[in-house]
């Protein structure tokens, strides 16, 4: 179904995009700015986390075909926009958009996001009390951690070689890189495979040699209000920040809306 919308206003440069002989779409930062209307908060920071990320959802029966999507429930894509150019078209568009509103929504959206469930737990984690999240600092997402090289001089170069390779190898979910502090999300689809346990076990003994502090979060704990919670309060000790939220009825109900908008 087709359905006309009318531009009463000129449009920044790039808001329109040609993908074939005569046929024309929205760019992903316009329909991101479309929706910001018509979405709650938590779904369009999903929308936000989802174009700034690296997986796509399914969208119709067909795509549920694909086997990438029907073994993860996503796809792997290159990023469709970023946070940068977001906030770049969003300085550009001028008095068309609520400008202090989208400005307030983009501080809590990341580039790099891997998976759904990331982003559900970056945004739980990272919204302010008032919208029933915990209000933890953003973390970088995906976020690569360099191996260090070897001191000795008599690695030969297929050692160095192997060891540039292994660097791309070790990325944290959620990593706040100044406190030293990682999240890994470990899903039930390929964290309880024995070649994935050996592969996160390697991961996970590496981060800690290098004195980084790795929490491990399950999509049973995600399911849990309390589980969640005593994630948050690790972190926040971690992070040197109190939590201020008192559990009350309000932050309660908020936090469940927020779960109930994040599919959670």
């Amino acid at each position: 179904m087709a359905r006309m919308h009318v531009a009463s206003s000129t449009m920044p440069e790039g808001s329109i995009i040609s993908v074939g002989e005569g046929l024309y779409v929205a760019s992903p930062e316009l329909c991101f700015f479309q929706l910001a209307n018509r979405l709650p908060l938590a779904k369009l920071l999903r929308l936000g986390l989802e174009f700034c990320g690296t997986y796509t959802l399914p969208a119709n029966n067909a795509a549920q075909e694909d086997p990438e999507m029907k073994e993860k429930g996503f796809k792997n894509r290159p990023p469709l926009t970023s946070v940068e150019r977001l906030s770049s078209f969003l300085a550009r568009s001028g008095g068309t958009l609520n400008q202090r509103y989208l400005q307030s929504v983009l501080r809590y959206i990341a580039n790099g996001s891997a998976s759904p469930m990331e982003s559900r737990l970056l945004i739980v984690l990272a919204l302010p009390y008032r919208h029933g999240g915990y209000g933890l600092p953003l973390p970088e997402l995906d976020a690569p951690v360099k191996t260090g090289r070897p001191t000795k001089r008599s690695e030969n170069k297929k050692s160095l070689s192997k060891l540039n390779r292994d660097e791309k190898d070790y990325r944290c979910d959620l990593y706040w890189r100044n406190n030293k502090l990682a999240v890994e999300y470990d899903s039930d689809i390929y964290h309880l495979l024995p070649a994935q346990k050996t592969k996160d076990s390697k991961k996970k003994n590496y981060l800690l040699s290098k004195g980084i502090h790795v929490i491990s979060v399950t999509r049973l704990q995600m399911r849990s209000v309390l589980e969640v919670e005593s994630v948050a309060m690790q972190l926040s000790a971690c992070l040197g920040k109190q939590l201020r939220h008192k559990r009350s009825a309000k932050w309660l109900e908020k936090h469940m809306q927020l779960r109930r908008q994040l599919g959670i």
